[in-house]
Parts: structure tokens; C-alpha cells; sequence
């Protein structure tokens, strides 16, 4: 393995792209909605040099997927990247990849961010982490406070809100679309998130 090129091609924005389910009794995979994510994702300005996939992390539900689901959705394809909100101390120390749950719906926020990063624009950076992404996280910490615990149902509910195919997390992650749906909408707004819908 050429490790010098894989730690250049691993840098920039580090998405957990969620594993979508189709709202059936066996929560079976969407195959084609996450293919269409991955396209607005693309499309929206994230790509090799600003931003990493990861497919099958937490926000994936891999602990709740059967081996040949991982193999059927994701391939042969992992990346393990540690995540600490820190972003401008870790890119000063080095960091080239961070993990920014904000590009499951806004990519175009997070390709800003990396260049951003790569400019060194240090203020700029933590004004658009304090904006954008500390709302998201406050939400998600109330929501596990509250009532349930996982990773990705937050993403995959402002997924939903701004249009992008969507499900919510396989058991024993609750539901939080219905409880939550308002108040990650309003939050969405607050923040500029464009394309957001106004109603359900």
C-alpha cells in the first residue's frame, strides 16, 4: 500500500454517510436512496482533496447490519478517522481529515470548510463551526439526554428536512423523527441551511 498517497487522498471533510432503510417491517436497505445522497453529496461540492467518505460507521447502523449487508452496501472499502470537534487546533497540529456530520446536508458548507482549513482562515473557521455545527451538536446532545441514544438518526431526520431520501435508525435507536422534526427544522433555518423545507 502506498501510504504516503492514501494519507493524501484521506483529508478534508470526513462524512458518515448514513445507511438508509426503507420504512418496512424488516428496515431493508435503501440502496438506491443512498445512492442519491451520495450523488447530492457530490454534487454539492465534496470530493477528493476536501472530503472523505465513510460508509458503515455509526451513522451507517453497521452494529445493527448483517455482514452481508455491509459487504452488499459498502464493498471492500473502510476508513477508520478519529472525530473531536477540535478543528483548528487538530489542522494546526497536522489533522488533513475531520469528521463533519453537516455535510449529510449541506455539502457545500463543508467544502467552505475545508478551504477554508487549508487557507488557514482560523477565525473563519470556528465562526462557521459556532454557527453551524455547535447547533447541530447542542440538538443531538438533548435529543440523547432525552430519549435515545446512536448516532446518525440526527443526520438522517435534516437529511429528510431538506429533501434527501431518508429513514430513521434501526432499533434499539428510537424513532426521533416525529419528536424532533420541528425542532431540528427550526434549527436548520436558524443556521442557513438552504434548501430546507417548510412543511412536512
Amino acid at each position: 500500500m502506498d501510504f504516503d498517497n492514501a494519507r493524501q487522498r484521506l483529508c478534508g471533510c470526513y462524512v458518515t454517510v448514513p445507511t438508509l432503510f426503507h420504512d418496512d417491517a424488516e428496515l431493508s436497505l435503501n440502496l438506491e436512496g443512498i445512492r442519491q445522497h451520495v450523488d447530492f453529496l457530490l454534487d454539492g461540492g465534496l470530493k477528493s482533496g476536501n472530503a472523505v467518505f465513510l460508509a458503515g460507521g455509526a451513522a451507517g447502523d453497521f452494529s445493527t447490519m448483517t455482514f452481508e449487508q455491509v459487504v452488499q452496501t459498502y464493498g471492500r472499502r473502510f476508513s477508520v478517522i478519529d472525530n473531536q470537534m477540535h478543528f483548528v487546533a487538530s489542522h494546526m497540529l497536522g489533522a488533513r481529515g475531520f469528521e463533519v456530520h453537516v455535510c449529510n446536508y449541506w455539502p457545500e458548507w463543508g467544502a467552505q470548510l475545508i478551504d477554508q482549513l487549508n487557507r488557514k482562515d482560523y477565525p473563519q473557521v470556528q465562526a462557521m463551526l459556532t454557527r453551524a455545527a455547535q447547533p447541530f451538536v447542542k440538538l443531538w446532545s438533548e435529543i440523547e439526554q432525552e430519549y435515545t441514544s446512536g448516532d446518525g438518526y440526527l443526520d438522517k431526520l435534516c437529511m429528510e428536512l431538506v429533501g434527501l431520501p431518508s429513514s430513521r435508525c434501526r432499533p434499539p435507536t428510537r424513532d426521533v423523527r416525529a419528536r424532533y422534526r420541528e425542532e431540528a427544522r427550526r434549527m436548520l433555518l436558524q443556521v442557513g441551511v438552504p434548501r430546507v423545507r417548510t412543511t412536512a
